[in-house]
């Protein structure tokens, strides 16, 4: 059961990964990734999110503080 949840966080990591633009508030991608993913919880989606700033760290710095931001803000509401 764990390894099914991550594979699905993994998932929904890589959706975000795909979806999240530049000024896009947290509620627009977490809508954007319900469209995808229905049954995904705002707790899940904010697990992928740091997942997804994980994998891009070393990557694309600019795009990782921008999902941590988001991360933290979906996680505080």
């Amino acid at each position: 059961m764990r390894e099914k949840k991550l594979r699905e966080i993994e998932k929904i990591a890589a959706a975000i990964k795909e979806l999240a633009n530049p000024g896009m508030s947290p509620k627009e991608l977490i809508d954007a990734v319900r469209e995808h993913f229905p049954e995904a919880t705002k707790k899940e989606i904010a697990r992928a999110a740091f997942l997804s700033v994980i994998h891009s760290a070393e990557h694309d710095p600019a795009f990782s503080q921008e999902l941590h931001d988001l991360a933290m803000e979906t996680r505080d509401t």
